[in-house]
Parts: C-alpha cells; structure tokens; sequence
C-alpha cells in the first residue's frame, strides 16, 4: 500500500509538472486569438460572404499570431533583440511557472543549451539505469541527472566516481524518447556501450582474439 501511494503520488506530480506548461500556453494561444478576433473582422468583411464564418476568423487569427511569433522569434536573435529578450525572460517568462523547466528542456532536446547533457548509462545497485552527465568534478567525479520513466523531467541527482559512469553515443533526444516510452528504445544505447567495450578490450588485448582461435 506504501508503495502504491508513492507511486501516485510521483505518477500525480509528474502529471502536474507536464501538463501545467502545456495547458498555460494553450491558453495563452485561446487568449491571444480572442483579442486578434476584433482586429480581423474587418479583413473577412471584405471577403466574399462564403469566407465570413467563425472558423475562418479563428483561421485568421491564427495566422497572425503564428506571424507575429516568427517575427517576435527573428527580431529576438538579432543583436539588438538579445538583450531585450533576456531582460523580458528574467522579468517576466521566469516567473510563469513550468517555463524554467520547458525552457531548459527544449533547449536540451535542441542542442541549444550552454552546456548539453551527456547521456550515459551508470551502474546503480539495481544494475545499469539510463541518465545524463551534468557536470564534470574534479578528483574523478560526476554529477549525474538519473531521470524517473514515462516522465524524464522528475529524478534524482547522484555524485558518482567516473567508473560508475559510462557515456554513450546517443543524443539527449533519442535518450530522453526511449525513457518516455518506458525504455523502449534503450537497446540501441545499450548495444553501443557494448560495442565500445569490446572495441576497448581488443585494443588493449589485440593478440587476444588469435589466441582464442
């Protein structure tokens, strides 16, 4: 029953941490096409009446916005537009919540962020678990991100020495797809760890494979 009740409980903050973001921008979007719906009436009332319905101002409107967004996204890349969007981002955006962690997120899958995380497979008691390295510490160590699944933005931190860590040749988006399918996926990863073990072994031990034959 303990467990059942953990697991709930982790199942309903998970849910929470996903759906908050996405519901808070789908309702800015439903917001946002309101207040564009005044603005584009004018435009259909020129229109032949076939084209003067709901759906084609909601179409409209849409439209703008997705335009307006792609403009505001262009201007913001610019030299000029840097600046600004930082201090809009840490005066406004960072204080939505959910943003931090979709923004980092995105970033990630995108390879955009200041640093990308390394995913790798690290040996915990329960055997090896899919996760990302973080941090390279002095002294040999690692910071590991070790993701729960079907929600890879909820786990835990680990310190752990670098023969606990082994990264893989796989990106943060195929790691971070296989833990939202409950692991399915994770045996490409596996197998590259697999490969470059062996590949290290032979050239550590090149006469042995003659031996054995």
């Amino acid at each position: 029953m303990k467990r059942f009740r953990e697991f709930a409980t982790k199942a309903l903050i998970s849910g929470i941490l996903l759906a908050l973001p996405a519901y808070l921008a789908i309702l800015l979007i439903l917001r946002a096409m309101k207040s564009l719906g005044d603005f584009v009436r004018p435009i259909t009332a020129v229109l032949p009446s076939v084209f003067r319905t709901p759906a084609i101002e909601s179409a409209l409107a849409l439209f703008l916005l997705l335009l307006a967004c792609f403009a505001i996204g262009v201007a913001i890349h610019t030299r000029l537009g840097r600046p600004l969007r930082n201090v809009f981002e840490q005066s406004v955006l960072t204080k939505v919540p959910g943003y931090s962690m979709v923004q980092g997120l995105a970033r990630q899958l995108t390879g955009q962020g200041e640093t990308v995380w390394q995913p790798a497979l690290v040996e915990m008691a329960a055997g090896l678990q899919a996760g990302f390295i973080i941090e390279q510490l002095p002294h040999g160590r690692y910071t590991v991100f070790i993701p729960t699944a079907p929600a890879p933005v909820r786990g835990a931190v680990y310190v752990l020495p670098k023969e606990r860590v082994h990264p893989v040749d796989a990106s943060f988006a195929q790691t971070f797809q296989a833990l939202t399918r409950w692991g399915s996926g994770l045996g490409t990863i596996v197998a590259s760890l697999d490969e470059e073990r062996g590949a290290e072994s032979a050239t550590r031990d090149p006469g042995q494979r003659t031996k054995a034959a």
